[in-house]
């Protein structure tokens, strides 16, 4: 499983704790490609034109795509979820991912929660032929309304669902 990290980077101070939560990636046979962009003036809302201009260097249909926010992290256990599921299920195109926050469980995942301004972005690993010409809107909810978008267009059982927290939201922020 080739998989395509996509991150704008705002915090760079972030980068090496965001880089030691990817290093679990390589025992779970995911093989990563990390692709950031600066927008550390933040002149893009959320960051969403450096990300559409990082999903277009993405070519291969069968490789698989993750927006990590740079306050976010993968859980020690998120890369061999992940490579598990997409083993199990090959026919998936959309996994949707159980996140924690520092202070408990944050979001869970259902066919419900793939919707605007209820998912966060590094709650769906999506395959790139699901992603198509599908961009992110410049808003601040674009990510969620993209995956929604995404999501709508699968049918139900190109969608599976990881019920464990395997991502960390907003681990990198300051309290």
């Amino acid at each position: 499983m080739i998989l395509h990290i996509l991150t704008a980077m705002t915090r760079p101070q972030n980068l090496p704790k965001m880089a030691e939560s990817l290093i679990p990636a390589a025992a779970a046979g995911v093989e990563l490609t990390w692709h950031f962009g600066y927008d550390v003036d933040r002149k893009h809302i959320a960051g969403q034109a450096v990300k559409n201009r990082l999903l277009d260097t993405i070519t291969a249909p069968d490789d698989w795509v993750w927006i990590l926010d740079d306050d976010n992290t993968a859980h020690p256990d998120f890369f061999g979820r992940l490579a598990e599921t997409v083993a199990a299920n090959p026919s998936v195109r959309m996994i949707a991912c159980t996140q924690i926050a520092p202070s408990g469980p944050c979001r869970s995942v259902s066919r419900d929660s793939l919707k605007a301004c209820r998912i966060d972005a590094a709650q769906a690993v999506i395959r790139r032929d699901a992603v198509g010409q599908h961009r992110l809107r410049e808003i601040y909810a674009g990510d969620s309304q993209w995956i929604e978008k995404i999501a709508d267009s699968l049918q139900p059982d190109e969608i599976a669902y990881i019920h464990e927290d395997v991502v960390h939201y907003n681990w990198l922020r300051p309290e």
